[in-house]
């Protein structure tokens, strides 16, 4: 999934994509003629785990970035209102 979502997945998505503006598709045809290099392959595993932790940390601060900018937009409104 990770390596379908990472831009050398998205390069080929782009690249075998048809259909009209707005309705594109990639057939199960297309998927199989994506191309990785055995590089990436070898050390997928490795980077999975890599991005699997950094998600987590992303996730695990998320809701104090929801508090800092609701502070925020408090902050502004009470600015612009006095």
């Amino acid at each position: 999934m990770y390596l379908l979502a990472s831009p050398i997945g998205q390069l080929q998505f782009q690249r075998f994509e048809s259909g009209a503006s707005g309705q594109t598709a990639v057939t199960e045809e297309d998927l199989r003629r994506f191309r990785i290099p055995k590089s990436a392959l070898s050390r997928l595993e490795n980077e999975v785990e890599n991005v699997d932790k950094e998600k987590m940390r992303i996730e695990a601060s998320r809701p104090q970035l929801d508090k800092d900018e609701e502070k925020m937009w408090d902050c502004f409104t009470s600015r612009i209102l006095s």
